[in-house]
């Protein structure tokens, strides 16, 4: 139930919202205790959540890829821009999933090590 006493209604299959369905509203899916935790970060406008699991596919081959190229000598921002138009992605995406992948130094860059 709702704060103002109205029976929740969840949408789609099995009470779950369909996952084409962009303008499910949080109140109509989300336990009243998960719901205000999220309000706490987040005050209102649309938010995407992910499905588990659902781009570790693609992050796997752009990792592959990534390092099929470093290793045959190419420069990194050379790798990072092939693989970001292949991918359809930005070349600073490439860069955070190959270093979640552990493809690429420590935090700390070169720049800031001299």
């Amino acid at each position: 139930m709702t704060d103002t006493g109205e029976s929740r209604k969840p949408q789609g299959a099995k009470g779950v919202p369909s996952h084409n369905n962009y303008h499910t509203n949080a109140e109509d899916v989300l336990p009243d205790d998960l719901l205000k935790s999220v309000q706490v970060y987040f005050r209102g406008g649309r938010l995407y959540i992910p499905s588990p699991g659902w781009n570790l596919a693609r992050d796997d081959a752009i990792c592959t890829m990534w390092k099929e190229r470093r290793d045959t000598g190419m420069l990194a921002k050379d790798v990072d821009s092939e693989v970001a138009e292949k991918f359809g992605i930005g070349t600073r995406r490439v860069q955070q999933i190959t270093s979640e992948g552990g493809l690429r130094s420590s935090a700390k860059s070169k720049r800031n090590s001299k």
